[in-house]
């Protein structure tokens, strides 16, 4: 039950997210849209990253880098 509450607000807030996009992450999503791309290349250590992560908006597609500090991720 527990779980079911958390997985409900956990939606509520990506809704509300993506409602309230700045700029870069418009242009981050954008890009799985306009190029029709399954996958793109993102810094790790980004704060925008790392928040749409989060929200589970975006998810890294492996762990091992591209080089550097640059991951692929998804969005789904």
């Amino acid at each position: 039950m527990k779980f079911k509450i958390e997985n409900k607000v956990r939606n509520k807030e990506m809704i509300n997210r993506l409602n309230n996009l700045n700029d870069y992450e418009k242009r981050i999503l954008r890009t799985f849209v306009l190029y029709n791309e399954r996958s793109i290349q993102l810094e790790i250590n980004d704060g925008t990253v790392a928040e749409l992560e989060f929200l589970r908006i975006l998810f890294r597609s492996a762990n091992i880098s591209s080089g550097g500090m640059v991951f692929p991720y998804i969005n789904i």
